[in-house]
């Protein structure tokens, strides 16, 4: 009896001191904020299902490259109790008012100075993905595992999509295009499109009455027959070159705007793919 006392009583004192013993407290809530659209997009599939954690888009998700953009007064508010702030860095002007409005909040950039539209290019927003999940996780180390698994599942996705699009896109026709929108030019090693001209169209800005006429002989010069144009660009400059030239105008997404699906960018990218296949894949 006395011996199975002595095994006994230790294991009571035992589970005691467990019962006793404080639940470990969970990771306090983290807040991140993306000032744009592809930096949120990124994001979101890095912080989706994870306890705790939220995930704001400064600007609209409408809003487009961010060029000259401003922030508003709500804007600038909604940063207010943001734990981090992630940024491309090449494009928001904005940030130094940021800096200086919340200098104890966390402001990392996460792209590419020398390229400012890097995400247009899948191999491009693969490291520009990972930058985004060593920022959140370094910031939120209480959740790395969380964050690791959602970035592993993300990166095996995009990576198979660099992978299908190299393939796609092999045996294109070297048929001279014009692009409306500089964001796309890394296609053209990559992907070898034979790109002649850029036209750098924003949303609402045409190009100068010399740059249309320089545009319009260089077509014509050329004969150019496919013409590129972002697909949030409304003006008549592409659309009249194509009329003049008997050129033909394809819409190509940059996915400087979106959803908030996670898959977003692989969607639009595939789509692009058919749509540069439609006008150039003849080989």
């Amino acid at each position: 009896m006395n011996k199975i006392l002595k095994i006994i009583l230790p294991l009571c004192v035992l589970l005691l001191l467990i019962s006793c013993a404080p639940e470990a407290e969970p990771p306090s809530d983290f807040t991140v904020v993306a000032t744009f659209y592809p930096v949120y997009l990124a994001s979101a599939n890095i912080t989706h299902d994870i306890d705790g954690v939220s995930l704001k888009l400064l600007t609209p998700h409408g809003a487009g490259c961010l060029h000259d953009h401003q922030l508003t007064p709500g804007e600038l508010e909604s940063i207010e109790g943001a734990d981090l702030v992630l940024a491309l860095g090449s494009m928001e002007d904005f940030l130094p008012r940021i800096s200086r409005v919340y200098p104890e909040i966390k402001l990392v950039k996460v792209g590419d100075e020398s390229n400012e539209h890097c995400w247009v290019f899948v191999n491009d927003y693969i490291k520009m993905v990972n930058y985004i999940g060593s920022a959140i996780i370094k910031a939120d180390p209480d959740r790395a595992d969380d964050y690791e698994r959602n970035l592993r599942v993300y990166l095996e996705d995009l990576s198979q999509l660099a992978k299908d699009m190299n393939l796609a896109l092999i045996d294109l026709s070297d048929s001279p295009v014009i692009m409306f929108h500089d964001g796309f030019d890394s296609w053209r090693l990559a992907y070898g499109l034979n790109i002649i001209a850029t036209v750098e169209c924003e949303p609402g800005v045409e190009p100068t009455p010399r740059e249309f006429a320089d545009t319009l002989d260089l077509a014509k010069a050329r004969g150019v027959k496919v013409l590129f144009v972002d697909s949030h660009y409304l003006g008549a400059a592409a659309h009249t070159v194509a009329r003049e030239t008997g050129a033909k105008v394809y819409e190509l997404n940059p996915v400087a705007s979106g959803t908030e699906s996670l898959d977003y960018y692989q969607r639009a990218m595939r789509s692009n793919v058919e749509t540069v296949l439609a006008a150039l894949g003849e080989g």
